[in-house]
C-alpha cells in the first residue's frame, strides 16, 4: 500500500463521521436547497396514492448497477437519509438536526461506575479487620509445622 492511498483511503473507524457528514450535507440539501449545486441530485419520494410513509420525508432511491454508481451522493445521501429514525429526519431546526444525528453516530458509552475491588494485601491498612483475618489465615496456611 503506497503513502497516499493509506492517506485518502477511509477506513471503518472513519465511516461514522463520512455518514455523519452526508446525512447534514442532504439535511441542508433537502431543508434550505444549498449548496444549489446538489439539489438536482435528490428527490423527495412521493407515493403515487396516499400512504403511511409519506409524512416520513423520504427521499427517491435511484437504482444503480455498480459498485462505483453506489458511492455517488446521488445514492448515498438518499439511503442513510431513509434510514435515519423518522425522529431526525424531521427535525425543524439544523442545531437540532446536528445534535441528534451526532448522537445517532457517535453513541456516548455509558457511564457506569468501575467495579469496587478489594485492595491489594501490600496497600491494606494493617488496623483492617479483614485483613488482619486475612494475614493470620495465611500465616496459619504458609507455617510450617512444629
Amino acid at each position: 500500500m503506497s503513502l497516499i492511498s493509506y492517506f485518502l483511503w477511509p477506513t471503518a473507524a472513519d465511516m461514522p463521521m463520512i455518514n455523519y457528514k452526508i446525512a447534514t450535507s442532504t439535511y441542508k440539501v433537502v431543508t434550505f436547497s444549498q449548496p444549489p449545486y446538489l439539489t438536482h441530485l435528490l428527490a423527495l419520494y412521493t407515493p403515487g396514492r396516499s400512504l403511511r410513509s409519506q409524512d416520513k420525508h423520504l427521499l427517491l432511491e435511484p437504482a444503480v448497477s455498480t459498485v462505483i454508481g453506489s458511492r455517488g451522493f446521488s445514492y448515498a445521501a438518499p439511503s442513510l437519509s431513509n434510514y435515519l429514525p423518522v425522529e431526525i429526519r424531521n427535525s425543524s431546526l439544523f442545531a437540532s438536526f446536528k445534535r441528534n444525528a451526532e448522537t445517532y453516530y457517535f453513541p456516548v458509552p455509558s457511564r457506569r461506575p468501575a467495579p469496587r475491588h478489594p485492595p491489594p494485601l501490600a496497600t491494606a491498612r494493617s488496623s483492617d479487620p479483614a485483613f488482619r483475618l486475612t494475614m493470620r489465615a495465611l500465616r496459619l496456611i504458609f507455617t510450617p509445622p512444629r
